[in-house]
């Protein structure tokens, strides 16, 4: 897929519907933006376009510590796409950074044929996100172009935001943050070579080494692994090396080889802790964990409660 930088000074010679925002997880608070947008440009006979960063902006700033993503940009493009949008394009936060708010909007917006823009009620901008979702509204209003604000969303009471599911994958509760992700969480990646210890037991796994997403806790789960379009139950194990996280599948129904090839691990829920053992009682484990993963995948739903 083509990574398209917004051109600057130049224009997109079209009529333009946008949003903006780092977007990261594409949540159902993401959604319900995007969905807006999408159905006004139809209204108005507008493309729609997203502005976006590939990565968010604590990953280029030296004072920040980077925060571990949701999704890898190239698959964040593709969420945001299969809500209908015509046009994801990438900002230059370098070029950005220090424009106060006025300037951004003179700067980035003006120049483009933009008539309608849709963000959420906790979307900031301009240096040091001195500018606030009101703020862009008032500049618009002056310049002739509306802006739609959309509330933010909740679940159960609770904000939706990355930030939140983040602190929910963390601590292991994968139910919750699928609920305000909308989906199952997904640990992306390419297959890469193991120890083939699983192999030698019996249980050949998948490896992927996770580098720049937020993980689970160390331990066994249960879930599934999406090969391209088909997904199987797994039993997934999560560790730590050193300052990398490792993840480790046994795909049941499977047989194939899937050497470097994309897939997507989603551990849906917690079944023990990692344990080191002798060979034959960490096979007696295996084979309980597989048991206890066909058992909660035949209820027919993703969480076990």
């Amino acid at each position: 897929m083509k990574l398209e930088f917004f051109p600057l000074p130049f224009s997109v010679k079209e009529k333009l519907g946008i949003s903006i925002g780092v977007f990261d997880g594409v949540h159902l608070g993401h959604q319900k933006v995007i969905e807006r947008l999408v159905s006004e440009c139809k209204k108005r006979g507008l493309k729609s376009a997203v502005l976006t960063f590939p990565l968010p902006p604590s990953w280029y700033l030296k004072d920040q510590a980077p925060v571990p993503l949701l999704l890898p940009p190239l698959d964040k493009i593709k969420r945001i796409r299969k809500l209908g949008v015509e046009k994801v394009y990438f900002l230059d936060f370098f070029r950005i950074r220090d424009m106060m708010p006025e300037k951004f909007f003179k700067d980035i917006i003006l120049p483009q044929e933009v008539y309608y823009i849709v963000i959420g009620e906790d979307f900031r901008f301009g240096k040091g996100k001195i500018g606030t979702a009101e703020e862009l509204k008032m500049i618009g209003e002056k310049e002739g172009v509306e802006v739609d604000i959309v509330p933010a969303f909740r679940v159960e009471g609770t904000k939706v935001s990355s930030t939140k599911i983040r602190q929910l994958i963390k601590e292991g509760e994968l139910k919750k943050a699928g609920q305000l992700l909308g989906y199952p969480y997904p640990l992306i990646g390419k297959v890469i070579a193991g120890g083939r210890k699983g192999r030698k037991l019996g249980f050949p796994t998948i490896n992927l080494r996770i580098t720049y997403q937020v993980t689970p806790p160390v331990g066994v789960y249960y879930g599934r692994v999406k090969v391209r379009n088909e997904e199987y139950p797994a039993a997934i194990d999560i560790r730590k090396l050193r300052k990398r996280w490792l993840v480790e599948a046994h795909l049941l129904d499977f047989q194939g080889d899937l050497y470097r090839k994309k897939v997507e691990v989603m551990p849906l829920g917690y079944l023990r802790e990692r344990k080191k053992v002798p060979e034959e009682v960490l096979k007696n484990l295996i084979r309980k964990d597989i048991e206890r993963v066909v058992e909660i995948m035949k209820k027919g739903r993703d969480y076990e409660n």
